[in-house]
């Protein structure tokens, strides 16, 4: 049988993680890059394996042998030069998550979705954590998915949570996790995708094994019945208190039923937002997917949730002075992320919105059925009169 040759395209988070883990099982692999630095090559001499072959600052008119199989990092588009190239001199392209699953015996949890990955993925792990199970996340939530792989193939850890972003799973193949959530769905990142339906069905694909255990939000139905097989079994959380067919749901007085069994009581934890309702709700999906129903009643769960904090920048509160709050929600980076913040703080006419950046081809008009808590909007960066037009 031919040796396996791999060629590792893209180094930095994830690039680097896939030649950590290539390095460390011995695998015949080379380095691209179309960046040079001392501190890329340093990375390099540090590698106990060493690469076959190095292409630092590589541009379209250097030639390369073929590989068996290159490894991507998601920011490599299939518009550009480079995944032109690779595609003419590999014949398999997998992102590096699909990469490391090669390598990882032990199960998967995995979410994707517009918004609230992040914090769904941490709330996840800790309540696996919570209960006696050695979880680590990793992914699209900054720790590359080949690093924890080697934490598994180590014995440290026995259950994977991987956040999974679009980009990811643009070129996804291969992928089969037990349990699965898909978030919600809003305009984002279409510059690269092209169109909504491009975008939705790109996030669906997570859900493509029939083994896969499904999460979904209720919100996404119209969707679901399109990129989900029917009949197919599923499970559904709403934060819709009417919602009595869904399988989680929040109620009015804040209380997290599971199939009208209260799970948790929100309005005692410090996570604020329905988001962050429908966010436990996926966690606890997840865990129950795996676990079975019984881990939901363990009172380490609500001990779990009580003690957790979302990660640096997500409705951060890191100043109250002279009655005003001042709040860093910079996370929140396309419109349905900015809903989320504002129905936060419902209080009419009392927040100073701070908005604006890069444009991704994104639905501003979709913050004017939220805006009434702004009394005013300070717009900055590239997009401000896309967003200017669209609010004013």
């Amino acid at each position: 049988m031919q040796k396996q040759q791999y060629l590792i395209a893209g180094c930095g988070v994830s690039g680097q993680a896939a030649a950590r883990l290539a390095s460390s099982l011995n695998l015949s692999y080379s380095i691209l890059d179309q960046k040079d630095s001392p501190e890329l090559r340093h990375f390099i001499t540090q590698l106990p394996h060493p690469p076959e072959q190095i292409f630092l600052g590589w541009t379209p008119d250097q030639a390369l042998p073929c590989f068996s199989t290159a490894v991507i990092s998601p920011g490599i588009r299939t518009d550009t030069a480079l995944y032109s190239i690779l595609e003419q001199h590999s014949p398999v392209i997998v992102p590096e998550l699909e990469f490391a699953l090669r390598f990882a015996d032990c199960p998967v949890i995995a979410i994707t979705g517009t918004n609230g990955k992040t914090t769904t993925t941490e709330l996840t792990t800790q309540l696996l954590k919570g209960c006696g199970f050695h979880a680590q996340s990793a992914g699209n939530i900054g720790f590359g998915l080949s690093d924890a792989v080697m934490n598994v193939r180590q014995g440290h850890i026995d259950i994977l949570v991987v956040e999974v972003s679009s980009f990811q799973l643009e070129h996804m193949k291969n992928f089969h996790p037990q349990a699965a959530a898909l978030l919600n769905l809003a305009s984002d990142h279409l510059d690269r995708h092209g169109s909504m339906e491009k975008y939705a069905q790109i996030k669906f694909s997570l859900m493509s094994d029939p083994e896969t255990q499904a999460v979904f939000s209720r919100s996404l139905d119209p969707w679901r019945e399109r990129f989900f097989p029917v009949g197919r079994p599923c499970t559904i959380f709403s934060s819709d208190p009417l919602d009595t067919q869904a399988d989680f749901r929040l109620t009015h007085d804040g209380k997290i039923l599971f199939h009208d069994k209260t799970v948790v009581d929100f309005q005692k934890l410090s996570l604020k937002g329905t988001h962050n309702a429908e966010n436990i709700m996926a966690a606890l999906a997840l865990i129950r997917s795996l676990k079975g129903d019984e881990i939901l009643f363990k009172r380490e769960i609500m001990e779990t949730l009580q003690a957790f904090r979302p990660d640096a920048h997500r409705l951060e509160l890191f100043l109250e002075k002279d009655g005003i709050r001042y709040v860093n929600d910079s996370k929140a980076t396309n419109p349905h992320a900015v809903n989320a913040a504002l129905d936060a703080f419902p209080e009419h006419g009392r927040v100073l919105l701070l908005l604006g950046g890069l444009d991704k081809d994104m639905i501003f008009e979709e913050i004017q059925s939220h805006a009434a808590p702004v009394k005013q909007a300070f717009l900055f960066g590239r997009c401000k009169e896309k967003i200017r037009n669209a609010l004013s």
